[in-house]
């Protein structure tokens, strides 16, 4: 994926050109009435361009490492090309539908004329804030969290059992989890599961090994965030286990 993921790494530099592409789009409609029209039909093909680009990147494997993150301090799963690719599509749809709108303001155009609009700005503002807050598996010092598009998953490392490595690690975009301690496992906002944590932005297998390690060596955690860590982190767990465990 070496060839998309820049498109994560620089996420809200992409989302910021492409919001204020968008503003002035729609800003350019109420001085130029035909312009929606013209342009709807590129706007179009854009979207499934970008929805092409969304489909070939999927196709790549995950990528097996966390990016270092010291101002957290945190080691945190990549953000998804996949993700930025659709929110941009999603983003284009917008601005056209809204286009659309904008040419036909004062006219007899009823509700149902600007609910294509509405919709589009309905699903694009919390795929585009969630990948601008960024998406995945973070660990931190105090423990696990997994941010999703409206909220996050915070699991203290007491609340986390050994972890095993799944069978089958690219077969799901989730990875299951068993809390010892499930009353010290927290929710802000609306999550997807409490026992399952997204990783289809991080390798399923390094994700249970990192886990699993920190759970089990607690005077590393303190460390967690900084480069020195992250390089004895690797060396570590290197070695592939003797047995696989059971699947999550």
């Amino acid at each position: 994926m070496t060839r998309f993921s820049a498109a994560g790494r620089y996420r809200r530099v992409i989302l910021a050109a492409g919001l204020a592409v968008a503003v002035v789009y729609v800003m350019a409609n109420f001085w130029l009435p035909t312009l929606a029209e013209r342009a709807f039909p590129a706007l179009i093909v854009l979207v499934l361009c970008f929805l092409a680009l969304a489909f070939v990147t999927s196709m790549f494997p995950r990528p097996r490492a966390f990016e270092v993150r010291p101002q957290v301090p945190a080691f945190g799963a990549p953000t998804s090309p996949v993700a930025v690719l659709v929110t941009l599509a999603l983003l284009v749809m917008a601005m056209g539908w809204t286009g659309i709108m904008i040419r036909d303001l004062g006219t007899t155009d009823t509700f149902i004329d600007r609910l294509p609009a509405l919709l589009c700005v309905l699903v694009t503002v919390p795929s585009y804030v969630g990948v601008w807050r960024g998406q995945g598996i973070e660990l931190r010092p105090d423990g696990l969290r997994d941010r999703e598009w409206a909220g996050t998953l915070i699991a203290p490392w007491d609340a986390l059992p050994v972890v095993p490595i799944p069978r089958h690690p690219t077969e799901r975009a989730t990875l299951r989890v068993r809390y010892a301690r499930p009353e010290l496992v927290r929710r802000h906002g609306l999550v997807t599961s409490r026992r399952q944590l997204m990783t289809d932005n991080i390798d399923q297998e390094l994700a249970a090994q990192v886990i699993r390690y920190y759970t089990t060596h607690p005077e590393r955690r303190p460390a967690i965030g900084t480069r020195a860590e992250y390089d004895r982190l690797l060396s570590e767990i290197s070695e592939p286990p003797s047995a696989p465990g059971p699947d999550l």
